[in-house]
């Protein structure tokens, strides 16, 4: 399963992506692994997909869930001709609004596309053939993050929720 590392402050996180979350009592379990890829998985056949990520920090007592959130991914066909390779894959571009278009920069990694608004993500076959070019908007749903007692006790729920758009908006 595809992870990243994240510091923020002192705090060490492993962040995961899933498919649900089960629970009635926090925190959640998020299940459904994912790889980084799959999170797109329902762009081409719905324009949209959903995906939490799990934000895990180690503790005395082992790894526990700091922080679950939800994605909503909105992707629309990008008309171009554009790509960096000639090898089959899945590659990621940064996009910028340049006033009346969208403007392909540099190759970025997943880690740099998680902190995208907007992206370019495109699929190269194995005969080195442009197969699909998505421009991808990515906002947040919802956060949950979890306080622990010294203990390992959950002590408190903060959750944030986001408005979302059906559309792609400019930046």
């Amino acid at each position: 399963m595809y992870s990243f590392i994240e510091i923020m402050g002192s705090i060490k996180f492993t962040i995961y992506f899933f498919g649900s979350f089960s629970g009635h009592i926090h925190p959640f379990t998020p299940v459904n692994p994912l790889e980084f890829d799959e999170i797109h998985g329902s762009i081409k056949k719905h324009g949209r997909a959903v995906y939490y990520q799990g934000w895990y920090s180690e503790a005395k007592e082992g790894s526990r869930l700091d922080r679950l959130l939800k994605y909503r991914l909105i992707g629309q066909p990008f008309n171009t001709k554009f790509k960096s390779a000639d090898l089959g894959g899945v590659y990621y571009h940064r996009l910028e609004n340049a006033g009346s278009e969208w403007v392909v920069k540099e190759s970025i990694t997943p880690e740099l596309v998680l902190k995208q608004k907007h992206y370019l993500r495109y699929v190269v076959n194995n005969e080195g053939e442009l197969e699909s070019a998505y421009h991808i908007y990515s906002s947040p749903m919802f956060k949950l993050e979890y306080t622990y007692s010294q203990a390992g006790l959950l002590i408190n729920v903060d959750d944030i929720a986001y408005e979302t758009t059906d559309i792609i908006p400019d930046l």
